[in-house]
């Protein structure tokens, strides 16, 4: 049995092989194990344990969230017990009778999912029942006219594969290289009869390549818009391929709709910051895909857009065969009856309740009514067979360190508040929330919350070995009903542990609690860490030197988990749909510095949760409160998750990145899914060249809403298919292409290191695409020459090789290059673009420029300065920095001679009050000053737009204390070098090169 409690197991249906095995946490629970014995693992790996349901040989992979099934004959097949706290039935679907009292069709002999890495079906499910009636839709009527099939009539043949009957695009697929360089646009042929042709909206009149000489001739960006933008606007264009459908809607609403069709249509594919392609196009042949040089895949976050449409009753239609939800790009054939899967190329039969007649051009007449078929991204409300159990409540719990280094440090003090302040509107998202809390050093003190009390009591166990909760019942309550206790023990805590001396915590033993206490319900665990595990069960040794930086091998094996034990913590709480989120505080210059991120933020990886590490205090006031907020309040939140990725027949998925187990072969277990939370994949061909006209990607995600809603997310993309190696080039999407860059290498870097890392960045990548673009671009070999879509690569590539999980030595220690590893496995886009090209805005300059604009009407661009030290006025001026994760002033010397003291009250109020500018102008002190306003405007700019209360820092080196009292804890002269390390096209560091001697380099 697992070791934390789960109530499902004692009911479940599959009966697994007691294997007794020794518990990999001393004392805890049972002794015995169940596992279930497959011939190899699917997924993640486990070292050659059994735990939680899985076992494995003893083979370890990097255990960076990803599996390659090209390096993995894995024959596993999910177990589908009720165990796990959830059901999918798109992996088998038993016969069960639903609430119209009919059978579901009984599940397939094979793999339910079809995959280009998975053996194909045996034998496809069969249709969906067709007696069923249309259920009451919750959000809308959606489909309540029901249409009868015609039961005679010619029946309408599939259309073929290639051409299409009636048109002129007969042939071939795709123009040729120099009609592309005309116009930027190429045709695709599709297999729907009614469509016309997929064209990229590129931009028409761009150039076709940039030519880059150093030291004249090198791209920048010239403001925030072109950086964070991407040159290859928006998703495919699909606009063209639904002429027919146009006309229905002109029909429909009348002649005086004007809306264009590109506009009609631009939601039927996602949104490009829910899912970007690193390229707009896909090779057709396996062999362009190799000349092309580059990483090929997508960057997605599911949950980017809070709102969607939301399709009600309990009928989804999906295909039989690789079990495909019905969206936009599907095909209905025989006047309605059947459609045809846009993913497997299946015939399906359509169910009676889901007919409607079509035109001659195969367009349903309900086409506009039916959400499914006119957004790329939308949610059903999930009907009963797609749950085991009824959905949970949402339980939070916050595991706080109260160990010697987390008081003094200020970590406790700061988790206290973050979390007070989250408290009412945590109870306001849902009155079924659960919560408790739990502190932790060299005892594990657990809290009683029951609602009849009327002061909270402590509960002390010492006893790290002992495996019993005290008052199991009490500790995790609901909190509208214990709202009041909760408050009062938030009050009491930094009292109640004031003076504390124990120097060492307990963090597995910490562990093996929460996992008791909130195994019954899954969850969040929230745990704020300033301490090294050194006592009890999972205790972890201090395994850094200082004298082993700048040796690789040293280096690179503290990138690697001391043990597997936090592993196979974090692979229970997945199973018990449990998330865990670090919140790691240590100072790089204290001697107790080193927490062993590597090694901890195993239970974050494997559970969809994410690790922050906060290395100064001035990160501890408004950046971890809103942290804390924004994982757990502001954005969609769903419990028990579970997420597949279906690509079209001919391409198939090697590689997926960010945090979560792989069960099975390609199921992706999240027990906790979010808007902050960004994956990625990459695709190569199955075979040698591609038999479909185009491509599509679609992902679909199962998890239960905090207000208790089963519901399924379906997000969809359709992709041109090109012969051309220019178009492949100029479909590039630079900022989407960086971003997988990091998330593979930061798979890679325990494996490869630091070195071979940046070869492949720098040798395999970039090289590649010069040589590659050079076999299509007729110009002169002065420099190098690179598509208008790829200019900035170079530049970007420069950046992320100076990132802090790829520099080397003392510069950046083992935990700060774990941690900025764990950022690149799961940034969203416009994080990765920041990090490996901050924004730097000369204040100064803007103000006059502003000043200009205004007298002549011009709107206001955020111009960028170059990020060389070679082009900051060191005189006179203000220059701001900010990459994400916190904000830089650099004041020139008149500034710094006269009005610093200034800029220390105004960090200070960024850093530690909350006002706003908006308030009576005579509450703020330096209201009348333009500068200081200035810079107040775009910190708060930056802060809202990047959705962080990100920290404002000095950069100037200070060598005498400052009169200001405020900031002597805050001010380190580590912020000057980091924000030299900031100015990325500069030689930084001896062994790292400048923008001007990559391209050099790689021009040779």
């Amino acid at each position: 049995m697992n070791n934390f409690y789960n109530p499902l197991q004692a009911t479940s249906t599959n009966q697994p092989s007691q294997t007794t095995t020794s518990n990999p946490y001393g004392n805890y629970g049972t002794n015995t194990t169940t596992t279930t014995t497959p011939t190899t693992s699917g997924g993640m790996m486990m070292g050659g344990s059994s735990v939680g349901g899985f076992s494995s040989p003893s083979t370890p992979t990097t255990g960076y969230g990803f599996y390659n099934p090209v390096s993995s004959s894995s024959s596993y097949q999910p177990s589908t017990g009720t165990s796990s706290g959830f059901y999918d039935p798109s992996s088998t679907i038993p016969t069960t009778t639903n609430t119209f009292g009919s059978s579901l069709p009984p599940p397939p002999t094979g793999n339910s999912f079809f995959n280009p890495t998975t053996s194909a079906l045996s034998k496809p499910v069969g249709p969906p029942p067709t007696e069923l009636k249309f259920g009451e839709n919750v959000h809308g009527a959606v489909g309540q006219s029901h249409h009868q099939p015609p039961t005679t009539g010619v029946v309408q043949p599939p259309p073929p594969s290639v051409g299409i009957s009636g048109s002129a695009l007969q042939g071939s697929s795709v123009q040729s290289e120099s009609a592309f360089e005309q116009g930027h646009n190429f045709m695709v042929q599709d297999v729907i009869s009614h469509m016309g042709t997929l064209t990229l909206n590129q931009q028409q009149n761009q150039q076709p390549f940039v030519q880059i000489v150093p030291p004249n001739n090198m791209p920048q960006p010239k403001d925030a818009a072109e950086l964070l933008t991407s040159h290859v606007s928006g998703q495919p264009d699909v606009a063209p391929l639904y002429q027919a459908h146009y006309n229905l809607f002109r029909e429909k609403y009348g002649s005086t709709e004007n809306r264009p069709a590109s506009e009609v249509f631009k939601f039927l594919q996602s949104d490009e910051n829910t899912m970007k392609m690193s390229c707009n196009a896909v090779p057709q042949s396996l062999e362009l895909l190799n000349r092309y040089g580059l990483p090929f895949g997508c960057v997605l976050n599911p949950f980017y857009q809070k709102e969607v449409p939301t399709i009600g009753g309990n009928f989804i239609v999906r295909c039989n065969n690789c079990r495909t939800y019905i969206n936009p790009f599907v095909q209905f054939i025989e006047y309605g009856n059947k459609w045809q899967c846009n993913v497997c190329k299946n015939i399906n039969e359509v169910p009676k309740r889901y007919y409607s007649p079509t035109d001659n051009n195969g367009v349903r007449q309900d086409f506009f009514e039916r959400p499914e078929l006119v957004n790329g991204v939308y949610e059903y409300l999930a009907p009963q067979e797609y749950m085991s159990r009824p959905p949970q409540p949402p339980a939070y719990l916050f595991l706080i360190d109260t160990s010697f280094h987390s008081i003094n440090g200020g970590l406790f003090q700061s988790a206290v508040k973050a979390i007070k302040n989250c408290l009412k509107e945590l109870k306001e998202k849902s009155p079924r929330t659960m919560v408790g809390i739990l502190c932790f050093d060299t005892k594990i003190h657990f809290f009683n919350l029951r609602p009849t009390l009327s002061n909270p009591q402590q509960l002390v166990v010492g006893e790290l070995n002992e495996s019993l909760l005290p008052l199991p019942n009490d500790l995790l309550v609901n909190l509208e009903e214990s709202y009041h206790l909760v408050e009062i023990l938030l009050d009491k805590l930094e009292l109640m542990f004031k003076g504390s001396t124990n120097a060492e915590c307990c963090l597995g033993s910490a562990l093996n609690a929460a996992g008791r206490l909130i195994g019954r319900f899954g969850g969040k665990v929230s745990i704020f860490l300033s301490q090294l595990p050194t006592i009890g069960p999972n205790k972890l040794t201090n395994r850094e030197n200082l004298n082993d930086y700048g040796n690789e091998k040293a280096e690179a094996k503290l990138l690697q988990p001391a043990d597997q034990s936090y592993r196979d913590f974090a692979l229970l709480f997945n199973k018990d749909q449990i998330c865990i989120d670090l919140y790691c505080y240590s100072i790089p210059e204290s001697r107790n510095s080193f927490l062993d991120i590597s090694t901890i933020s195993n239970l974050s990886k494997f559970t969809g949760g994410w690790c922050k590490l906060y290395e100064y205090p001035d990160q501890l006031s408004h950046q971890l409160a809103s942290d804390l907020k924004q994982n757990i309040i502001e954005e969609i939140t769903g419990f028990e998750s579970v997420m597949r990725i279906r690509v079209s027949s001919g391409m198939k998925i090697v590689n997926f990145f960010g945090n979560f187990f792989i069960r099975g072969h390609d199921l992706m277990a999240l027990p906790n899914i979010s808007g902050t939370q960004t994956f990625g994949f990459q695709m190569v061909h199955t075979g040698a060249m591609l038999s479909t006209p185009n491509v599509s990607v679609q992902v679909a995600v199962l998890y239960t809403s905090d207000q208790g809603q089963r519901k399924i997310r379906v997000c969809n993309l359709l992709l041109p298919i090109t012969t051309s190696l220019s178009v492949l080039y100029n479909s590039t999407q630079t900022t989407c292409l960086t971003n997988l860059m990091g998330k593979i290498l930061a798979a890679d870097l325990p494996k490869e290191g630091i070195t071979n890392s940046k070869n492949i960045l720098i040798d395999k990548w970039l090289k590649g695409a010069v040589a590659g673009y050079k076999t299509v671009a007729n110009v002169g070999s002065m420099g190098i020459v690179m598509p208008t879509a790829l200019q900035y690569l170079p530049l970007f590539i420069c950046g992320l090789s100076k990132s802090a999980m790829l520099i080397g030595g003392k510069e950046v220690r083992a935990d700060g290059r774990s941690a900025a590893s764990l950022f690149f496995s799961s940034c969203s886009i416009q994080q990765s673009t920041l990090m490996v090209h901050p924004l730097m805005i000369n204040v100064s300059q803007l103000l006059a420029e502003e000043s200009a604009e205004q007298e002549n009407d011009k709107p206001k661009v955020l111009k960028l300065e170059p990020l060389s030290r070679k082009l900051i006025n060191p005189d006179d001026g203000v220059y701001l920095l900010c990459d994400g994760v916190a904000i830089y002033i650099w004041l020139g010397k008149k500034q710094w001679d006269g009005d610093r003291e200034k800029f220390f009250d105004l960090i200070h109020d960024l850093n530690f009050n909350k006002f706003s500018l908006q308030e009576e102008p005579s509450e703020v002190p330096y209201s009348d000053d333009a500068l200081l306003t200035k810079v107040f405007d775009l910190c708060e700019l930056f802060r809202v737009q990047l959705k962080s209360e990100m920290p404002v820092r000095i950069a100037n080196a200070i060598n005498e204390t400052s009169n200001n009292e405020k900031f002597k804890k805050v001010l380190f002269n580590d912020f000057h070098r980091t924000f030299l390390k900031k100015l990325t096209e500069d030689k930084t560091l001896p062994v790292t090169m400048s923008y001007a001697d990559i391209i050099s380099y790689v021009s040779k």
